[in-house]
């Protein structure tokens, strides 16, 4: 039943990011922003594949500005069917809102593949496995990628561990505004 417990998971973690204030979510997001440059992965891309926030998740505002200031290409996803699909962005004026609310490159924008990822989570293990909204956007596109996985959530988010499955894939880095996992 990892499906159900999955389900009673995302629901009572989603619960808890949600409830988190404004004030709360934005140091967080500072911290992760901080810490990403000392993960390898991260500093040794060329192409980065952020996304937009929505919600509670962690704010990558900063981080994208970062990487356009530091010249690394920046990739954000856009939903395509089933499909997530990168596409490489110089700023929020290549954006629009897509077809799940969330804001998305314009079809115009060219395809890309990053070299990492940043992933969200609604919460994350110390083991390196994720737990997602449970649509498996980021599982299948991972799955047929060869970029470094990096998982970005609060401290709050990460539990002892993540119902997974063979199709789930696993981050190679946890960053937190605490700490990073390996």
């Amino acid at each position: 039943m990892p499906d159900e417990r999955k389900a009673a998971l995302r629901k009572a973690l989603l619960e808890r990011r949600d409830a988190a204030s404004d004030d709360m979510i934005a140091m967080a997001s500072e911290s992760v922003r901080r810490a990403l440059p000392g993960v390898a992965e991260f500093s040794a891309a060329s192409r980065v594949g952020a996304y937009y926030p929505i919600g509670s998740e962690i704010r990558t505002q900063g981080i994208m500005q970062d990487l356009l200031s530091a010249g690394v290409r920046l990739c954000l996803p856009r939903i395509d069917g089933d499909s997530l699909r990168y596409r490489q962005v110089a700023g929020l004026a290549d954006l629009e809102r897509g077809r799940l609310g969330t804001m998305e490159p314009k079809e115009s924008c060219a395809p890309a593949e990053p070299d990492a990822v940043l992933v969200p989570a609604v919460c994350a293990s110390p083991g390196l496995h994720r737990l997602g909204y449970g649509r498996g956007f980021y599982d299948r596109y991972l799955a047929g990628s060869g970029a470094a996985r990096i998982c970005i959530c609060m401290e709050s988010q990460v539990v002892r561990a993540v119902p997974h499955e063979g199709h789930d894939a696993r981050m190679d880095a946890l960053v937190t505004d605490e700490r990073v996992y390996r």
